[in-house]
């Protein structure tokens, strides 16, 4: 039963964001986050090849692509399976990155999800 809730919401967000709107929306590609020591320190002990560059990347993916449709998700609200799931996917199929650039993209949120107060 819950697969079918977790599919069921999957798929109704999945639409959601496959709505054509006529919306305008001007996106900033060159932005620099402020990465800080905390949240560098934890990606990097969460993936080895973690630096402030590879988490300023997946921000800027973020913004590019996936900023088109979406503001930045509260991140504290959604677990770290369900981002797991949803971000690689929504990136490989709405936004055709590639799997790396996916991986990036989540990376950044999950370290926003677990260091940001």
């Amino acid at each position: 039963m819950k697969k079918i809730i977790f599919f069921s919401f999957t798929l109704v967000v999945f639409l959601v964001c496959c709505k054509t709107t006529s919306k305008t929306t001007t996106v900033t590609t060159e932005t620099k986050p402020v990465i800080t020591e905390a949240e560098e320190t934890y990606a990097k002990g969460k993936w080895a090849d973690a630096t402030k560059e590879s988490l300023t990347e997946g921000y800027n993916l973020f913004i590019t692509n996936c900023g088109k449709c979406h503001a930045f998700p509260n991140v504290k609200m959604h677990g770290e399976q369900k981002l797991g799931f949803i971000v690689p996917s929504m990136a490989k199929v709405q936004a055709k990155l590639t799997e790396a650039q996916g991986e990036l993209i989540l990376r950044y949120m999950l370290t926003k999800k677990n260091v940001t107060p």
